[in-house]
């Protein structure tokens, strides 16, 4: 058995190792090369300071005081500066990369595609005819797939943490060695979860097209409302002294910040989740139903449930309708309310199009059997 996976996923685990630990370490020597571009020209002739440039401002917008120019370079060179709050470091323009940002979105999409171009490539038609229980072969099948990536995820984390603690000036790194491996063991968690995610709908989702399509609205919507919802569920689950329950429950960035305890056993408990869901609906997976929506028909009231139930709550927290002192117009709250109903109806369609259409054929014949 681990034969027949390694031939099917060796060259496949290459190249995804490769693309991982290559983004990783084109980041690091990226942000190093940024930093020092800056520190050139802070210092060269062509940088003029001026006074405004160092004015300092509360929150009410007041003006504290007024930086010097050695202060404000110190200021612009130092990397993770730090807000009120010391626990959380604000991420610098030396840190901000896309191809970081966009890792989360990157392993739901391999986690998907491991399973989901087994069930069309006929694999899976290959492995259920092997004398192995289905559980031996997701097992093995997780193993064969998630370990190479979580190694080249440990590798490539490491490896730009490395080069960005390594090549920056400690006196403008403003992070310790144990704050920088912490949050890269958060930003690794938070990988993981994507990739349990992406797992799941790879076992769970089965018609080539509606699956692209949906998992295409999927990410757009998770990349263009993830930031809303992140930052309205924190604010639902801060204390009176700002306290955050769940602060950097996903780390998008390896830097200087890590999560929470909290936040972390919410991770593990959502990655358990994910693959136990997944091996539930592999178990289940019958080759009759190749060509629908989803793998296992016989789940669709509890995909529909879950479905609705998650985009109302993540609708909720992304408005923050829930909060008192929101900015939301009357004409929001109709939008919202459309987005309700149009969201479960799409869902039923995706999901109860089988049963639709073979509702609709029955009643076609009994209208052409009927004596006219």
């Amino acid at each position: 058995m681990s034969q027949v996976y390694r031939l099917r996923y060796r060259r496949f685990m290459i190249w995804i190792g490769v693309l991982i630990v290559g983004v990783y370490l084109f980041s690091g020597y990226s942000a190093q090369r940024s930093w020092h571009n800056q520190q050139t020209y802070l210092y060269s002739a062509d940088f003029s300071y001026t006074p405004e440039m160092g004015q300092q401002y509360d929150n009410d917008g007041n003006l504290t005081h007024t930086l010097t120019k050695q202060e404000y370079v110190k200021q612009s060179l130092t990397y993770f500066t730090t807000g009120e709050d010391i626990s959380y470091a604000y991420v610098t323009p030396f840190t901000q990369n896309m191809l970081l940002y966009m890792m989360p979105l990157v392993m739901i999409i391999i986690g998907f595609l491991a399973f989901f171009l087994d069930q069309k490539s006929q694999f899976n038609r290959f492995l259920f005819s092997l004398p192995f229980s289905r559980k031996r072969l997701y097992l093995e099948k997780l193993g064969h797939i998630v370990l190479p990536i979580l190694l080249s995820l440990v590798i490539g984390i490491f490896g730009y943490t490395t080069i960005v603690y390594t090549m920056i000036p400690q006196p403008y790194f403003n992070a310790e060695i144990m704050e920088i491996a912490l949050s890269g063991c958060s930003h690794f968690i938070t990988l993981v979860v994507a990739l349990c995610l992406g797992i799941f709908l790879g076992v769970s989702l089965g018609n080539a097209l509606s699956a692209t399509l949906f998992l295409a609205l999927f990410l757009f919507t998770l990349n263009a409302t993830l930031n809303s919802f992140y930052s309205n569920l924190i604010g639902l689950f801060s204390s009176a002294n700002h306290a955050i329950l769940l602060d950097n429950w996903l780390l998008f960035y390896p830097g200087k910040t890590s999560s929470t305890p909290l936040a972390i056993l919410i991770n593990f408990a959502l990655c358990v989740v994910f693959l136990a869901i997944s091996y539930v609906v592999f178990r289940s997976i019958s080759m009759e139903n190749e060509g629908s929506f989803l793998t296992v028909p016989n789940y669709r009231h509890l995909y529909f449930s879950l479905g609705s139930i998650t985009s109302i709550v993540y609708l909720v927290c992304t408005s923050a309708m829930w909060r008192h002192d929101s900015y939301l117009t009357p004409t929001d709250y109709i939008f919202a309310g459309i987005f309700l109903l149009i969201v479960p109806f799409i869902l039923g369609i995706l999901i109860y199009f089988s049963s639709i259409k073979y509702k609709i054929e029955q009643i076609r014949q009994k209208k052409q059997n009927s004596p006219s």
